[in-house]
């Protein structure tokens, strides 16, 4: 019998883009020319037992290929989102898969998972949210939440990080605490 992953590899290989979401069970795919404009990959997230998989597949002229995947994510589906962005400025696309958001001073928590030939989550990075790209494309952008005089008045404070060797490093930091 063909699962849900088989039925939607068949049905997007011919079309240009193809995104599928699905609450019950769990499962979000999205095909096409997602990492590059030379290449079309799928991606794919399901629930296994307690945690998520999440895959990435090359597509050939004939078949899809697993490139590589991560089955120990925790994600919570009601505020799940998925992005895709060149948060290490090498030509290709990375994703962003957002775990959880907050209330009031809203803050996107998740994986940054930089796409190389294989993924990496930038564990590094965790504890920050709200992830963007410099208009230069040179540096990304991250935000926290910090305490500025401990007397719990809580401001955003700008974490600028570049790419040091893989790793992303911060080289500044700006807030109304300064």
């Amino acid at each position: 019998s063909i699962n849900l992953l088989d039925s939607l590899q068949i049905e997007s290989k011919c079309v240009k883009n193809f995104k599928f979401e699905q609450n019950s069970p769990f499962c979000y795919y999205y095909s096409g020319n997602i990492i590059n404009e030379a290449e079309t990959h799928s991606i794919y997230i399901e629930k296994k037992d307690s945690l998520y998989s999440f895959q990435v597949y090359n597509k050939n002229a004939y078949n899809w290929t697993l490139v590589d995947k991560i089955d120990t994510l925790r994600l919570f589906p009601e505020q799940f989102n998925f992005e895709f962005f060149d948060f290490n400025f090498d030509g290709d696309n990375d994703f962003f898969i957002q775990q959880t958001c907050s209330n009031g001073i809203s803050m996107k928590r998740g994986y940054l998972i930089e796409f190389d030939s294989k993924l990496l989550i930038h564990k590094e990075v965790s504890d920050l949210a709200n992830f963007r790209i410099n208009s230069d494309s040179t540096f990304l952008i991250g935000e926290t939440l910090i305490d500025c005089d401990l007397s719990n008045r809580m401001e955003i404070a700008i974490i600028y990080l570049e790419n040091n060797n893989g790793d992303l490093i911060e080289f500044k930091r700006d807030s109304l605490c300064n």
